[in-house]
């Protein structure tokens, strides 16, 4: 097999060899924008690859920097910063002698150089870094690790449908595609789910609902589920709900509680009052629009329909001292390069599973207009606790600003309709020194430095509980 280092060496000789042409413009030209000229040859670690390979030489005045150098532009199109003025496709291959197939049909329609590109692959890496024992199997596709993969920067629109035809034939509707075919191990459980209605969830479920009385994706997946739940309305439009929802599952904001123009915060807090009213220490509070739950386990992500989604991570969490949040990862967030299971001290979104005495440790529960979550998380790691975020099971929630109703008709559309500036002042102005502004995926974004709390360390309970034992049938979807 290739070694990310032959990579690197065949490019850094391919460098050296424009430079004893003295032809330095076909460098620029060659790479575009990707090779930068400076005094030395550095390609740099990206810090969110740890395995990147990194190396320097002063026989030649290139730098390749801020940049994997997996980019391959073609039709003009100028590639900087991982920005684009044309569109994008990762192209997969299946091992690397597919990789030189593929090579050929770029000949033949674009005439680049494909060893100016330095594929990536799935790493062979250890993803159990918190305790996982009678835990669910989870693992990375061996098959992946062979895989080569780059991205294909295109502009010209006719020349690319002759190009992706002769390649697989197809028309492209993902951003990706697999040469010749998708991994079969990758297949296996395509028209698959997962079922166990035998296990449910030990705390109380709350979904914060508005203006989605007829789009009801997370109260559709729970009552598939048979698991029971309360969805939280404003008292305006019980009228709506009740047409479509049983009246045991409702549940009106109180008035002090009711349009206060703070988005979902006030309800999150009624849930949280509620639930220890009945005596629950934790409760789940869901967002409205989530389509269902995944499991995640040898780079596949499949559909679950149990309440072992939530009962595991109760179980999991139950074991320790010092959790005040958790919750599931976004489906989107995890791709074939698996995260480890668990992860500790990050953010929470959308599917989250919560402390009750959470307002009494940090003096206030849920507070602000905006990011009201990882403002929560935050204050949780700068008291001392401790959060984690499970990717074994995903949950597969809509992107935020794709349904209508929720904070999209109403906070979000304040913030220049989605624009993210509100959202990130607001972030920064109640954590200063932990949260700067970035510009990306053409919207304002908070960049929190999670690192800080990397020292908050997990207590482990005196007498751990034996974590429910996760049996599940596969049935076709």
């Amino acid at each position: 097999m290739i070694t990310q280092l032959d990579r690197i060496e065949e490019k850094l000789n391919r460098l050296l060899e424009i430079f004893d042409e003295g032809t330095e413009k076909i460098i620029i030209e060659d790479v575009v924008d990707i090779v930068d000229v400076v005094d030395v040859v550095d390609i740099v670690e990206d810090e969110e690859d740890e395995e990147e390979s990194s190396l320097a030489t002063t026989n030649a005045n290139v730098s390749i920097k801020n940049n994997k150098n997996n980019h391959l532009p073609v039709d003009g199109v100028i590639v900087k910063n991982n920005k684009s003025n044309g569109k994008t496709l990762t192209i997969h291959a299946t091992n690397d002698e597919e990789m030189k197939n593929i090579e050929k049909i770029i000949n033949k329609y674009y005439n680049k150089d494909l060893s100016m590109v330095n594929m990536f692959y799935v790493k062979d890496k250890e993803l159990l870094k918190l305790d996982w024992s009678n835990c669910p199997e989870y693992k990375i596709c061996p098959e992946l690790l062979v895989s080569p993969s780059f991205k294909f920067h295109y502009k010209d629109e006719a020349k690319f449908k002759l190009f992706i035809e002769e390649l697989n034939g197809s028309k492209i509707k993902q951003n990706s595609i697999w040469f010749p075919e998708r991994l079969s191990e990758l297949s296996t459980l395509d028209k698959k789910k997962y079922i166990n209605i035998k296990i449910s969830n030990k705390y109380p479920i709350y979904v914060i609902s508005k203006g989605r009385w007829e789009k009801r994706l997370t109260i559709n997946w729970l009552e598939r589920c048979d698991i029971n739940y309360k969805v939280i309305i404003e008292p305006t439009e019980y009228d709506m709900y009740v047409k479509h929802l049983n009246e045991k599952h409702i549940l009106v904001l109180p008035e002090e509680y009711a349009n206060q123009g703070q988005g979902s915060i006030p309800a999150r807090n009624y849930a949280m009052l509620h639930s220890t009213k009945e005596l629950h220490s934790r409760c789940w509070i869901l967002d409205d629009n989530i389509n269902g739950y995944m499991l995640n386990n040898l780079s596949q992500r499949v559909p679950i329909e149990s309440g072992i989604v939530f009962r595991f991570i109760e179980d999991y969490v139950d074991n320790y001292k010092n959790i005040l949040v958790a919750g599931h990862e976004y489906t989107s967030n995890c791709n074939y390069d698996m995260k480890p299971p668990v992860i500790e001290n990050r953010r929470v979104f959308s599917s989250i599973l919560i402390d009750n005495k959470l307002p009494e440790i940090l003096g206030t529960g849920w507070r602000g207009k905006y990011n009201e979550d990882v403002d929560i998380c935050i204050r949780t790691l700068k008291a001392g606790y401790n959060t984690l975020l499970f990717n074994n099971i995903l949950s597969n929630k809509n992107a935020t600003g794709k349904d209508k109703g929720g904070n999209t008709d109403g906070i979000y559309l304040e913030d220049g309709n989605g624009s993210g500036v509100l959202k990130t002042q607001s972030l920064i102005d109640q954590h200063p020194n932990e949260v700067k502004s970035i510009f990306k995926y053409k919207r304002t974004h908070h960049s929190v430095k999670w690192d800080i709390w990397k020292n908050n360390i997990l207590l482990r309970c005196d007498e751990p509980k034996q974590i429910v034992d996760f049996k599940l049938d596969i049935v076709n979807r």
